[in-house]
């Protein structure tokens, strides 16, 4: 049965004019018939989603039409609309399912029929198959209305291409909604706006707690408040693309303003982007922005307009950088700094060090050389420090820290781990006896902070079986690269990149 498909049996042409026009207009598969008999057949091989019919039709009435319909056990639950001049008793019609609209035809009275009877058929189908459409048919608003106004419990999915949103539904009130990483009012209020895409609601017990307190109609009418001033002062808001700095500090602002500016203040310190700074606060949409725009009207905030190194797309696009930001946050107690995330690199040399930064500093986009290291080279027999650092967007820097290979790694691990979300190991042919300091120092790293590890070979060595050999020195899967560094395939350090960071977006730091 198709879940767009209304079967019209009409006689009137201005009745089939203004039906036609209206129903294909919003997405309707139509299927038209002028008697009684071919509206029978039709209703048996098609199974319509719902039928509008004239009581007054050649060869089978109305009335009688219904009733075959309506005994046939294939097309029992069909809902009707009937167009006539007068209700007509008529038996087994149910209202809500069924209805009549009187002539001359009112399109919004229609259009309320139809979204009355597509919600009614779940009933009409035993109360356990769900109701699915197209948001084009029914906005949700109506949606949610309906299901208001008969009490159900189930879950409401919006999908719009790959977004997906739910609302959860209890004895027709909104217990929450969850759209993208963000829930309540900021969600429900962002899935008021679509027009587009499809819907289904699915009915089932709700044990969801109930994170949405305000009534149905009141949440109904400050979304769409809010959405119809966001479109009317758009222009006023801050650009999404954009960044804010603090103009004032934050200690010297005033102590009795809204409690939502100290708040942006602090969010601040992590987002600097205004869509990611408005993604990630728990307020709707349209108080953020409010709020924005009061802050740069006040000077407490600037708006500054990103560079082109600022939003260039490098390793990471923003969202995959805010998402390395989120999970150091969420996963470290006790950092000072949110904008920066640290990988160690450990070799067997200094000399390795130098090899591998010269084929990285000049290709990799934002890559610096810093070389502060806080060790001589002599001592320790390589770098030891911070030796490079990578400018992603949002202000966010990867931080290279290089490692010497020492006994006891442990507490060099607890004292430079702040921030740390991966390690990358390199050595080469001539390492004899460090092979093996290689192998326990990533053991004892790996058991005092979990973290993704890429292993990189620096040596030209071909013999058989020397990466098998290599593979199970360092307990490297069959599903991990061992990547060969040299010269003549510089490009393989973004291989090397990637694969790097695309564990860190895959995998928890601990």
């Amino acid at each position: 049965m198709s879940q767009n498909r209304i079967l019209l049996a009409l006689t009137d042409k201005e009745d089939i004019r203004v039906l036609t026009g209206y129903l294909s207009g919003v997405g309707f598969e139509l299927s038209l018939t002028e008697d009684g008999a071919a509206a029978v057949e039709r209703s048996m091989t098609e199974v319509p989603t719902i039928m509008i019919v004239d009581m007054v039709l050649p060869v089978i009435d109305g009335e009688r039409l219904f009733k075959i319909v309506r005994h046939n056990p294939h097309t029992s639950k069909i809902p009707f609309i009937f167009i006539s001049n007068n209700a007509v008793d008529i038996k087994g019609f149910k209202p809500g399912l069924d209805s009549f609209v009187s002539r001359p035809l009112n399109l919004e009275q229609v259009d309320g029929r139809l979204r009355q009877a597509m919600f009614q058929r779940e009933d009409a189908h035993g109360g356990a198959k769900g109701i699915e459409g197209k948001l084009s048919h029914m906005s949700p608003p109506d949606i949610i209305q309906f299901l208001h106004m008969n009490k159900k419990e189930g879950e409401l999915k919006l999908t719009l291409g790959s977004q997906v949103g739910h609302i959860y539904i209890k004895e027709g009130d909104i217990y929450n909604a969850v759209f993208e990483g963000v829930e309540k009012e900021k969600a429900l209020y962002r899935l008021l706006e679509w027009n587009e895409g499809g819907f289904e609601f699915m009915p089932k017990t709700i044990d969801v707690p109930k994170k949405i307190h305000s009534g149905t109609s009141n949440l109904l009418m400050e979304g769409m408040r809010q959405i119809d001033e966001v479109k009317r002062i758009k222009e006023r808001f801050p650009d999404q693309k954009n960044l804010l700095k603090m103009k004032v500090e934050p200690a010297n602002l005033p102590k009795d303003l809204d409690p939502v500016i100290y708040d942006i203040v602090k969010l601040m310190k992590v987002y600097a982007r205004v869509k990611d700074l408005v993604d990630r606060c728990p307020l709707p949409d349209y108080e953020v922005y409010w709020t924005l725009t009061e802050m740069l009207s006040r000077g407490f905030i600037e708006e500054q307009k990103a560079s082109d190194e600022e939003t260039r797309q490098g390793f990471l696009s923003p969202d995959q950088t805010v998402n390395i930001r989120e999970r150091i946050i969420n996963n470290f107690t006790g950092i000072g700094n949110y904008n920066y995330a640290k990988i160690f690199l450990l070799s067997t040399s200094s000399v390795l060090v130098d090899a591998f930064l010269d084929m990285c500093c000049t290709r990799i986009p934002g890559l610096t050389l810093t070389q502060k290291t806080f060790l001589s080279e002599a001592s320790v027999g390589a770098q030891f420090g911070e030796v490079a650092s990578i400018k992603l967007q949002e202000g966010m820097d990867i931080v290279i820290f290089s490692l010497p290979i020492i006994r006891n790694m442990g507490p060099v691990v607890k004292s430079f781990s702040t921030n740390l979300v991966g390690l990358i190991l390199l050595w080469d042919d001539d390492v004899g006896a460090d092979l093996n300091e290689l192998v326990d120092a990533k053991k004892e790293m790996v058991a005092l902070k979990k973290c993704p590890v890429v292993h990189i070979f620096a040596g030209e060595g071909e013999k058989v079986g020397l990466e098998i050999s290599y593979r199970k020195m360092f307990m490297i899967k069959d599903s991990e690269p061992i990547f060969k560094l040299r010269t003549q395939e510089k490009g393989i350090v973004f291989d090397i990149f990637n694969e790097l960071f695309g564990d860190l977006l895959k995998q928890g730091v601990a």
